[in-house]
Order: structure tokens, then C-alpha cells, then sequence
């Protein structure tokens, strides 16, 4: 399964390779010109190697004329060929490194060396709790801009680290909710924690310097300014053994100086199956599995003839004792003959009259739909001398393949800035979630075991709850619409997550900074099962609380010291945690209807 609104994106240097592989950019011609006319307009072709400042290769770099359509790209040794009008210069080009122009003159053979860009050097990486020049940086670190993140128009922050970060292995998941798994370093490396497979390998996540509790579905991927991902041991450091398995730093948007600025967003898209599952069709396909699975459980696949079989298709000498193994001796008539067949098969009144009337069902017309997928947000941002702010707020409603299985949830963000002096600032960063789960979802697990000749409501009648079928047909399993019909629930979850900050810039090029941020969690739950659901016994209702509260506070100190050409950094760093569960709510009370009595007995836990 895939989601259709997840756009299958490639970062620019994919396009690029993309670009090798068609060969060229698209060049201009004139059909009609002649082709002595073309060799007047193309005379000059020029050849190269494109190389960084370590003579290495560089694939999929720009070799254009400006102001024209003419250009193409290197391949994966850094090789071009290109036809130009004589006397035109071309410009070499790549993200990241300085744009070189040259006049072509007589040249044919025309190598260049790109430099690294001055302004990526100079690019700010958030490292641990604090940041580095790209030019400084030891360690394995990949960073990522709002303006590439943007580019893939995210509905979820597990895209944005799909399609922007490389070397970050996420997978996919169908459910509403739309949180994968993820991680650094591959399934294959040493698990954190072998008890929990799931989380196992996934990396740290952490956002605006404080370490994130949470789960990826609580962050608005609209509110992401950037993603730096830290590979190895030497840029995680700070962050001790939680950094086993990689960090992957979340920074969120900021006020900008102007005037304030409104963004609203929408988008609305369709998630559905990639392709029909086969399962057995009605007719031939279906009877012949079950006369091969009842032949083999009665060892009796390799007989001249068994009751299982079509009676037409086994030997003459064999259909009378055919006939009486069936209980029908003398039968002539065919329709009786194919209704004995197909009672060897345990079909059930339903099963029997849609045979009979050819009718036929696929049940993955009643477990699978495509479901809407619907996400808007809106922003306000700002910055003066003195403050700086950033609001935003998001609404998803979410469904997926699966009938029944939504999710829901409201998102909220406050980056506030205040310059109290020059030396000193305050803040706070303030996220709120709400999420729903929506009502039980109808189970699709087990629709290949599902007969072809039932569906969930009984014939002819309307498709309500009261005339649903007690059991799915050709197998053990219930009708799987029979419990989500009958229940009634409500799956909701808060979440408040600020940070309070304080800065102070000291004297010698010292910074101190001390942040709290406590975490406000909490789960509630309930469910009702309605009187009439022939798979219960008992009407019963169920309703749960539980809240968690955690808090962490971080001071850290930072020193930068330039020397010349050289600079050195210094952070100190205090850390204190503490978790705490509330005392969970449990009430549940089942409703024991007694015969000629009008009482209910609660069982309360």
C-alpha cells in the first residue's frame, strides 16, 4: 500500500543525475530551418571535466550559455559535451560551490574547478546544544533549509525526512496517523533496546534544542525551519548513550524584520491501494481450492473420484456412487446434483442463494477504500528591534486505506522572542496537540479467507447494523463489521510541551543559557459496546484516564573565541529529567440483563 498523497519526491542532485541520464537539457531547434541553417547556428562543441577543489568529479553539474535554453549536465565522472553558437561564453554551475563563467574563444576542451561557496561554508549547523560553521565541522552532520523543505509541499514531518535527507532510512505506514518508523544507521546495526523492536533503532529526536518525548505526528512539518541529522559519535556526543542511534534536530521557524506576514496553506489528497490484492474469484476458482484443500485434509486427493468434485468431470463408471456418497441416488436433476457439491462445502444460506443466483463479491470492496486526506494550517510572524514572534496553528483530518480508521488532530505553536537588554533575552517555545482516533476501524486482516459468495449484510435487505450477518461465511472469523457497528468510542489525547528560556551574553565571549521545559500528556478513553451485537454476551462500557507529566531543565555554557583564522569552542552542559505517571482512571461497567428483572450489575475497577 502507498499513500497517493505522499508525493514520490528526489532531491536536486537525483534530478540532476536524472538530467545525465536523458543526456542533455532541452536544446533549441528549427525544423524547418535546413540543416545547413542549424550548422550556422551550432558550430563550436566544447568537452570538460568538472572537478572540486580535491580533484574530484563532480556528476550532475550545470555546463549553460545564458540567457538561452542551451545547456546539459555532467555525468557521473564529471564529463560534458555541449554544441554552442560560436563566439558564446558558458557558465558552470552546483549547489554549493561559486558559479564560474568563461568565454569560449577557440577552446575546445574546456576543465573547471569549482571552489566551495563562501556563503555554504559559512552556514549555521545546530550541533548538540549549540552550532557550528559548516566550514568547521568535523563530524558526520547533513542539514537541511526551510526552502528545501518546503519544495516537497510535507503533510507530515516524516516526508520532510523522507525526501530532503539522505542517508536517513524512513519507511511507510498506511495508517491515518502516518508515523514510521525511522532511523540513521540501517536495521541491521546493534538495537538500543532489543525488547522494543519497533523503537529499537530509532534515533533521538530533538526540537529547538530540548529533547522531544513525542512522536513525529505531534509536529506541524509546515513549522520546520530546518532538519540537521547527526551521524556519528563525535557530533552527538553531548547527548551520551541517548545518542546511540543518531540525533535528528528539528528547528522551528522564527519572526523575520518587515511587516508581519500571513501564510495560510491547504491541501487536500487521496490515499489508496497500489494495486488489488488476488484472492480466490467466484465460480471455478474458489470450488476447485476447496475441493483440493478438502481432498488433502480427508487424504483423498489422489481417488478416481470424491464427493467433493464436479460431478460432471469424473469418470461415468463412478457418478452413481458419486451420487449416493452424496446422499441423492437416482438424482437426475442438475441443479439439485451442484447444490450437493456445494453442501459438502459447509456453505451457509447466504453463500447458497448468491451461488445459485451467480452472484459473486470481492471483500476488499468492503474493507479498502481511498480515503481523503485533508490538511490546513495557518501562520503569523513577525520581528522588531526588540521581539520576535511566530504563531501558527494546524488541522489535519486523516483517513486511510482501511474503512473506518481516521485521525484527527489540532496543532499549535508560539515562538516568542524579547530582548530585555542587549545582553540579555527570554522566550518561550509553546507547542499544543490535540488528537483523536476516530471510531473502531473495520478489521481488513483476514479478507482473503473470506468467501466469494457472502457479504456482511444479508441478502436483499438493507445495509444497517440489525442486518448484518453473525458470522463471515467459508471461515471461523466473525463479520468483521459486526463489532465497530455496535461500538461507540472516543480516543483522544492533550499534549502541551513549552519551553521557557533564558540567554545572557557574559563578558570574555561568554553565553549562558538555562531552559525548563515540563511536558503535559494526557490519554482518554472510552468505549461503549451497544446492546444487539450478537458477538457479545454482555453490553459493557469502558472508560479510562491517564495522564503523564515530565519535566527537563537544561544550562548550558558557550564560549567562541576567534584567533585569527582560528576559532575555539567550548560548551558546558547540566541536564536534569524526571518522569512521572499519574494514577490511571479505570470505570467499567457491564450490563447483565436477568430475565424478568430490570437491573444492571457494575463491575467498577
Amino acid at each position: 500500500m502507498f499513500s497517493g498523497s505522499l508525493l514520490a519526491q528526489q532531491t536536486s542532485l537525483d534530478k540532476n543525475i536524472k538530467n545525465i541520464e536523458q543526456n542533455s537539457l532541452t536544446t533549441a531547434s528549427n525544423k524547418n530551418s535546413g540543416k545547413s541553417k542549424a550548422a550556422d547556428l551550432f558550430d563550436v562543441t566544447i568537452s570538460g571535466t568538472v572537478t572540486d577543489n580535491n580533484d574530484q568529479p563532480i556528476p550532475g553539474a550545470t555546463v549553460s550559455v545564458p540567457g538561452t535554453s542551451i545547456g546539459t549536465a555532467t555525468d557521473l565522472d564529471g564529463k560534458y559535451t555541449l554544441t554552442i553558437p560560436d563566439n558564446s561564453s558558458v557558465v558552470i554551475s552546483f549547489i554549493g560551490f561559486e558559479s564560474q563563467t568563461i568565454e569560449v574563444g577557440n577552446q575546445s576542451t574546456i576543465d573547471v574547478s569549482l571552489t566551495m561557496s563562501t556563503q555554504a561554508l559559512d552556514e549555521v549547523v545546530v550541533i548538540g546544544y549549540g552550532t557550528q560553521k559548516k566550514k568547521d565541522l568535523t563530524g558526520a552532520v547533513i542539514n537541511v533549509q526551510a526552502e528545501e523543505v518546503m519544495k516537497y509541499k510535507p503533510t507530515s514531518v516524516s516526508e520532510i525526512l523522507r525526501t530532503t535527507v539522505p542517508g536517513l532510512s524512513v519507511g511507510y505506514s498506511t495508517s491515518a496517523k502516518n508515523v514510521p518508523s525511522f532511523n540513521v544507521r540501517g536495521d541491521a546495526s546493534i538495537k538500543a533496546d532489543a525488547t522494543d523492536e519497533s523503537n529499537a533503532n530509532r534515533p533521538l529526536i530533538v526540537l529547538d534544542g530540548v529533547i522531544f518525548r513525542g512522536d513525529l505526528a505531534e509536529i506541524n512539518p509546515n513549522t520546520i525551519a530546518s532538519v540537521d541529522v547527526l551521524k556519528d559519535a563525535s557530533a552527538a556526543a553531548v547527548y551520551g548513550s541517548q545518542a546511540t542511534n543518531g540525533v535528528v534536530i528539528f528547528t522551528t521557524k522564527r519572526g523575520e524584520y518587515g511587516k508581519p506576514q500571513i501564510t495560510f496553506s491547504s491541501r487536500v489528497g487521496l490515499v489508496t491501494g497500489a494495486r488489488r490484492q488476488q484472492t480466490h474469484q467466484g465460480g471455478d476458482d474458489v470450488l476447485n481450492w476447496l475441493t483440493d484443500m478438502n481432498e488433502t485434509i480427508t487424504n483423498s486427493i489422489t481417488d478416481p473420484w470424491t464427493r467433493f468434485r464436479d460431478y460432471n468431470s469424473i469418470d461415468p463408471q463412478y457418478q452413481d456412487d458419486w451420487l449416493a456418497a452424496n446422499g441423492i441416488p437416482g438424482e437426475t436433476d442438475p441443479a439439485a446434483i451442484d447444490l450437493a457439491r456445494i453442501n459438502n462445502f459447509g456453505f451457509l444460506n447466504n453463500e447458497i442463494e448468491n451461488y445459485q443466483n451467480g452472484v459473486s463479491y470481492d471483500w476488499q470492496d468492503f474493507l479498502f477504500h481511498t480515503g481523503v486526506r485533508q490538511d490546513y494550517d495557518v501562520s503569523v510572524s513577525g520581528r522588531s528591534e526588540r521581539v520576535s514572534y511566530y504563531y501558527s496553528l494546524g488541522y489535519s483530518d486523516r483517513e486511510s486505506v482501511q474503512i473506518g480508521e481516521s485521525f484527527e488532530t489540532i496543532t499549535s505553536r508560539l515562538n516568542l522572542d524579547v530582548n530585555l537588554a542587549e545582553f540579555f533575552t527570554i522566550g518561550a517555545n509553546t507547542q499544543f496537540t490535540y488528537q483523536n482516533e476516530g471510531n473502531q476501524a473495520i478489521d481488513n486482516g483476514s479478507f482473503r479467507v473470506y468467501s466469494p459468495y457472502d457479504q456482511p449484510w444479508k441478502n436483499g435487505m438493507p445495509q444497517t447494523r440489525e442486518n448484518l450477518n453473525d458470522q463471515a461465511a467459508g471461515s471461523n472469523i466473525s463479520n468483521p463489521y459486526q463489532d465497530p457497528s455496535w461500538n461507540t468510542r472516543s480516543y483522544t489525547r492533550f499534549m502541551i510541551n513549552p519551553t521557557l528560556y533564558a540567554s545572557v551574553n557574559l563578558p570574555g565571549g561568554f553565553t549562558l543559557r538555562t531552559d525548563y521545559t515540563p511536558r503535559f500528556d494526557v490519554y482518554k478513553r472510552f468505549d461503549l459496546d451497544e446492546k444487539g451485537n450478537p458477538q457479545k454476551a454482555v453490553d459493557e462500557a469502558e472508560r479510562r484516564y491517564n495522564d503523564y507529566f515530565s519535566w527537563q531543565s537544561n544550562t548550558t555554557l558557550n564560549w567562541d573565541k576567534s584567533f585569527g583564522e582560528h576559532r575555539i569552542s567550548f560548551t558546558g552542559l547540566y541536564n536534569a529529567e524526571k518522569t512521572k505517571a499519574g494514577k490511571p482512571g479505570h470505570l467499567q461497567i457491564a450490563f447483565h440483563l436477568h430475565l424478568h428483572l430490570d437491573t444492571m450489575q457494575y463491575n467498577l475497577g
